[in-house]
Protein backbone atom coordinates (compact mmCIF):
# COMPACT_ATOMS: atom_id res chain seq x y z
CA UNK A 1 0.00 0.00 0.00
CA UNK A 2 2.54 2.40 1.05
CA UNK A 3 4.75 1.32 -2.71
CA UNK A 4 1.19 2.43 -4.49
CA UNK A 5 0.83 5.84 -2.66
CA UNK A 6 4.44 6.53 -3.53
CA UNK A 7 3.78 6.04 -7.30
CA UNK A 8 0.57 8.32 -6.75
CA UNK A 9 2.83 10.72 -5.70
CA UNK A 10 5.41 10.63 -7.83
CA UNK A 11 2.86 10.87 -10.56
CA UNK A 12 0.65 13.96 -9.50
CA UNK A 13 4.43 15.78 -9.07
CA UNK A 14 4.93 14.54 -12.35
CA UNK A 15 1.71 15.93 -13.71
CA UNK A 16 2.09 19.12 -11.97
CA UNK A 17 5.33 20.09 -13.78
CA UNK A 18 4.23 19.24 -17.11
CA UNK A 19 1.33 21.65 -16.18
CA UNK A 20 3.47 24.52 -15.18
CA UNK A 21 5.83 23.99 -18.22
CA UNK A 22 3.04 24.15 -20.31
CA UNK A 23 1.70 27.27 -18.81
CA UNK A 24 5.30 28.77 -19.12
CA UNK A 25 5.60 27.70 -23.03
CA UNK A 26 1.68 29.39 -23.20
CA UNK A 27 3.05 33.07 -21.87
CA UNK A 28 4.46 35.81 -24.01
CA UNK A 29 7.61 36.68 -22.01
CA UNK A 30 9.66 39.15 -24.20
CA UNK A 31 13.17 39.25 -23.81
CA UNK A 32 14.71 41.09 -21.37
CA UNK A 33 17.19 43.65 -22.00
CA UNK A 34 20.98 42.75 -20.80
CA UNK A 35 24.31 45.13 -20.83
CA UNK A 36 25.40 43.36 -24.25
CA UNK A 37 21.51 44.11 -25.24
CA UNK A 38 20.06 47.12 -23.86
CA UNK A 39 16.39 48.29 -24.94
CA UNK A 40 15.52 51.00 -27.70
CA UNK A 41 13.66 53.89 -26.92
CA UNK A 42 11.31 55.50 -28.95
CA UNK A 43 8.39 58.40 -28.64
CA UNK A 44 5.25 58.95 -30.42
CA UNK A 45 2.52 61.44 -29.68
CA UNK A 46 -1.35 62.06 -30.73
CA UNK A 47 -0.13 65.85 -31.63
CA UNK A 48 3.03 65.91 -33.19
CA UNK A 49 3.40 69.69 -33.96
CA UNK A 50 1.35 72.78 -35.40
CA UNK A 51 -0.95 75.24 -33.86
CA UNK A 52 -3.04 74.10 -30.62
CA UNK A 53 -5.35 76.66 -28.61
CA UNK A 54 -5.46 76.78 -24.66
CA UNK A 55 -6.76 74.25 -23.06
CA UNK A 56 -5.03 71.44 -25.48
CA UNK A 57 -3.56 67.95 -23.61
CA UNK A 58 -1.15 66.23 -25.41
CA UNK A 59 -0.42 62.70 -24.87
CA UNK A 60 3.34 61.42 -25.43
CA UNK A 61 3.95 57.27 -25.50
CA UNK A 62 7.29 56.08 -24.61
CA UNK A 63 7.79 52.38 -25.75
CA UNK A 64 10.88 50.61 -25.54
CA UNK A 65 11.59 47.74 -28.03
CA UNK A 66 12.25 45.62 -24.87
CA UNK A 67 11.76 45.26 -21.45
CA UNK A 68 14.81 45.63 -18.40
CA UNK A 69 14.91 44.41 -15.09
CA UNK A 70 14.60 47.90 -13.82
CA UNK A 71 12.46 50.97 -14.12
CA UNK A 72 13.41 53.56 -16.71
CA UNK A 73 12.38 57.25 -16.28
CA UNK A 74 11.25 59.93 -19.04
CA UNK A 75 10.63 63.47 -18.57
CA UNK A 76 9.15 65.79 -20.91
CA UNK A 77 10.62 70.03 -20.58
CA UNK A 78 9.09 72.45 -22.02
CA UNK A 79 10.73 75.81 -23.35
CA UNK A 80 10.01 78.40 -25.63
CA UNK A 81 7.25 81.69 -24.71
CA UNK A 82 5.16 80.06 -22.28
CA UNK A 83 5.63 80.06 -18.65
CA UNK A 84 5.70 77.20 -15.92
CA UNK A 85 1.75 78.55 -14.87
CA UNK A 86 0.60 78.02 -18.07
CA UNK A 87 0.65 74.20 -18.66
CA UNK A 88 1.41 71.38 -16.32
CA UNK A 89 2.64 67.92 -17.55
CA UNK A 90 3.27 64.51 -16.11
CA UNK A 91 6.19 61.97 -15.22
CA UNK A 92 6.50 58.60 -16.56
CA UNK A 93 8.49 55.63 -15.31
CA UNK A 94 7.56 52.47 -17.41
CA UNK A 95 8.47 49.93 -14.73
CA UNK A 96 10.52 46.45 -14.55
CA UNK A 97 9.38 44.28 -17.17
CA UNK A 98 7.44 46.69 -19.04
CA UNK A 99 8.04 48.16 -22.68
CA UNK A 100 5.52 51.09 -22.78
CA UNK A 101 3.99 53.83 -20.45
CA UNK A 102 2.42 57.28 -21.28
CA UNK A 103 2.47 61.29 -20.00
CA UNK A 104 0.45 63.98 -20.64
CA UNK A 105 1.21 67.89 -20.99
CA UNK A 106 -1.73 69.87 -20.63
CA UNK A 107 -1.76 73.78 -21.62
CA UNK A 108 -4.17 75.89 -19.20
CA UNK A 109 -7.08 77.67 -20.42
CA UNK A 110 -7.02 80.46 -18.67
CA UNK A 111 -8.69 83.43 -21.48
CA UNK A 112 -5.79 85.74 -20.60
CA UNK A 113 -5.73 87.54 -23.84
CA UNK A 114 -2.45 87.31 -24.80
CA UNK A 115 -0.02 86.83 -28.37
CA UNK A 116 0.79 82.84 -30.04
CA UNK A 117 3.51 81.49 -28.08
CA UNK A 118 5.81 79.36 -29.51
CA UNK A 119 6.22 75.97 -27.92
CA UNK A 120 9.00 73.58 -27.69
CA UNK A 121 8.72 70.13 -25.63
CA UNK A 122 11.51 67.79 -25.62
CA UNK A 123 11.50 64.21 -24.44
CA UNK A 124 14.42 62.76 -22.31
CA UNK A 125 15.59 60.34 -20.14
CA UNK A 126 15.47 61.50 -16.65
CA UNK A 127 18.35 60.72 -14.74
CA UNK A 128 21.77 59.03 -15.63
CA UNK A 129 20.57 55.70 -13.88
CA UNK A 130 17.96 55.57 -16.55
CA UNK A 131 19.99 56.53 -19.58
CA UNK A 132 22.36 53.91 -18.41
CA UNK A 133 19.30 50.95 -19.22
CA UNK A 134 19.31 51.85 -22.29
CA UNK A 135 21.12 51.68 -25.77
CA UNK A 136 19.81 55.13 -26.53
CA UNK A 137 20.26 57.07 -23.39
CA UNK A 138 20.52 60.55 -25.10
CA UNK A 139 17.32 60.41 -26.60
CA UNK A 140 15.95 63.82 -27.18
CA UNK A 141 12.90 64.48 -29.02
CA UNK A 142 11.27 67.77 -29.90
CA UNK A 143 8.17 69.10 -30.60
CA UNK A 144 7.26 72.13 -31.78
CA UNK A 145 3.44 73.75 -31.68
CA UNK A 146 2.53 77.38 -31.75
CA UNK A 147 0.09 77.93 -28.92
CA UNK A 148 -2.80 80.43 -29.29
CA UNK A 149 -5.43 81.87 -27.14
CA UNK A 150 -9.50 81.55 -27.52
CA UNK A 151 -11.11 84.82 -26.60
CA UNK A 152 -14.61 86.48 -27.40
CA UNK A 153 -15.52 87.33 -30.88
CA UNK A 154 -18.20 89.09 -29.57
CA UNK A 155 -16.73 91.29 -27.55
CA UNK A 156 -13.36 93.69 -26.86
CA UNK A 157 -12.21 91.01 -23.78
CA UNK A 158 -9.76 92.73 -20.83
CA UNK A 159 -7.23 90.65 -18.80
CA UNK A 160 -4.93 92.70 -15.61
CA UNK A 161 -1.98 90.54 -13.96
CA UNK A 162 0.20 92.08 -11.68
CA UNK A 163 3.21 91.12 -9.88
CA UNK A 164 1.89 88.89 -6.96
CA UNK A 165 4.83 89.24 -5.11
CA UNK A 166 4.17 93.34 -4.94
CA UNK A 167 0.10 93.04 -5.11
CA UNK A 168 -2.12 91.21 -3.55
CA UNK A 169 -5.91 91.82 -4.91
CA UNK A 170 -6.02 94.54 -8.23
CA UNK A 171 -9.62 95.16 -9.42
CA UNK A 172 -10.49 96.76 -12.73
CA UNK A 173 -13.09 98.84 -13.61
CA UNK A 174 -14.51 100.04 -17.18
CA UNK A 175 -15.52 103.64 -17.56
CA UNK A 176 -17.08 105.95 -20.20
CA UNK A 177 -16.05 109.21 -21.56
CA UNK A 178 -17.54 111.08 -18.55
CA UNK A 179 -15.41 109.13 -16.37
CA UNK A 180 -18.93 107.30 -15.25
CA UNK A 181 -18.84 103.64 -13.98
CA UNK A 182 -20.17 101.22 -16.72
CA UNK A 183 -18.33 98.02 -15.35
CA UNK A 184 -16.17 96.47 -12.96
CA UNK A 185 -14.29 93.30 -12.25
CA UNK A 186 -13.57 92.65 -8.47
CA UNK A 187 -13.49 88.56 -8.04
CA UNK A 188 -10.42 88.19 -6.01
CA UNK A 189 -8.63 85.71 -8.56
CA UNK A 190 -5.74 85.98 -10.50
CA UNK A 191 -5.99 87.24 -13.42
CA UNK A 192 -9.01 89.63 -13.14
CA UNK A 193 -10.41 88.76 -16.60
CA UNK A 194 -13.95 90.86 -18.16
CA UNK A 195 -15.31 91.31 -21.67
CA UNK A 196 -15.92 94.47 -20.98
CA UNK A 197 -16.85 96.16 -24.58
CA UNK A 198 -19.96 93.76 -26.23
CA UNK A 199 -19.97 94.57 -30.16
CA UNK A 200 -23.34 96.11 -30.00
CA UNK A 201 -21.87 98.75 -27.49
CA UNK A 202 -22.68 102.49 -28.19
CA UNK A 203 -18.90 103.98 -30.60
CA UNK A 204 -17.10 106.05 -28.39
CA UNK A 205 -14.64 106.78 -25.62
CA UNK A 206 -13.73 104.36 -23.35
CA UNK A 207 -11.23 103.37 -19.86
CA UNK A 208 -10.34 101.10 -18.12
CA UNK A 209 -9.44 102.28 -14.44
CA UNK A 210 -7.71 100.16 -12.11
CA UNK A 211 -8.27 99.98 -7.85
CA UNK A 212 -5.75 99.00 -6.10
CA UNK A 213 -7.77 96.80 -3.52
CA UNK A 214 -4.71 95.04 -1.93
CA UNK A 215 -0.62 95.67 -2.31
CA UNK A 216 2.48 95.11 -0.90
CA UNK A 217 4.44 97.67 -1.97
CA UNK A 218 3.69 101.49 -3.40
CA UNK A 219 4.87 100.28 -6.73
CA UNK A 220 3.98 97.01 -8.42
CA UNK A 221 4.34 96.01 -11.75
CA UNK A 222 1.10 95.11 -14.34
CA UNK A 223 0.46 93.49 -17.50
CA UNK A 224 -2.81 94.84 -19.48
CA UNK A 225 -3.28 91.98 -21.93
CA UNK A 226 -6.58 93.26 -24.54
CA UNK A 227 -8.08 91.19 -27.05
CA UNK A 228 -10.62 92.46 -29.90
CA UNK A 229 -13.21 90.70 -31.94
CA UNK A 230 -10.99 90.50 -34.71
CA UNK A 231 -8.51 88.04 -32.58
CA UNK A 232 -5.98 90.70 -32.33
CA UNK A 233 -4.15 91.17 -28.95
CA UNK A 234 -2.49 94.31 -27.21
CA UNK A 235 -0.34 93.76 -24.31
CA UNK A 236 0.67 97.10 -22.04
CA UNK A 237 2.98 96.61 -19.19
CA UNK A 238 4.00 99.20 -16.95
CA UNK A 239 4.89 100.10 -13.31
CA UNK A 240 2.04 101.33 -10.84
CA UNK A 241 3.70 104.38 -8.42
CA UNK A 242 1.07 104.64 -5.17
CA UNK A 243 3.42 107.29 -4.21
CA UNK A 244 2.32 109.55 -7.04
CA UNK A 245 -1.16 109.56 -7.51
CA UNK A 246 -1.31 112.96 -8.88
CA UNK A 247 0.33 111.00 -12.49
CA UNK A 248 -2.73 109.71 -12.78
CA UNK A 249 -6.68 110.53 -13.68
CA UNK A 250 -8.68 109.68 -10.92
CA UNK A 251 -12.60 108.77 -10.55
CA UNK A 252 -14.86 107.59 -8.31
CA UNK A 253 -16.23 104.41 -8.92
CA UNK A 254 -19.34 103.52 -7.26
CA UNK A 255 -18.53 100.42 -6.45
CA UNK A 256 -14.90 100.43 -5.74
CA UNK A 257 -14.07 103.37 -4.56
CA UNK A 258 -11.32 105.83 -5.99
CA UNK A 259 -9.69 104.86 -9.23
CA UNK A 260 -6.90 105.89 -11.91
CA UNK A 261 -6.94 104.99 -15.59
CA UNK A 262 -4.15 103.19 -17.40
CA UNK A 263 -6.36 102.25 -20.73
CA UNK A 264 -7.96 105.14 -23.41
CA UNK A 265 -10.48 103.10 -25.85
CA UNK A 266 -11.59 104.33 -28.47
CA UNK A 267 -14.56 101.80 -30.41
CA UNK A 268 -15.79 102.28 -33.90
CA UNK A 269 -17.80 99.20 -35.07
CA UNK A 270 -15.41 96.78 -33.89
CA UNK A 271 -12.15 98.64 -34.26
CA UNK A 272 -10.21 100.03 -31.48
CA UNK A 273 -7.73 102.14 -31.36
CA UNK A 274 -6.15 101.45 -27.82
CA UNK A 275 -3.34 103.79 -25.80
CA UNK A 276 -1.90 103.64 -22.51
CA UNK A 277 -1.86 106.02 -19.65
CA UNK A 278 -1.04 108.40 -18.18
Amino acid sequence: MKYINRLLTVGLFGIALISCDAEKRDQDVSPVGSLENKPTASVSTDVSGGTIEEGTSITFTVTQDKPTNFGVTYKATVTGDVDEDDYEVGSLTIPAYSTEGTMTLTFFDDMFPEESENVEVHITVAAVDSASLLANGDLDVAYNYTLTNVNSTEALTVGLKWNEDQAVDIDMSLLDANGDELAYQATGDYPEINEFIPNSAPNGIYYISIQPYEVVTPQWEYTFGISEPNGEVTTFTGVFDGENLDAYTADMSPTLGEVYRLVKIVKNGTDYTLTQLP
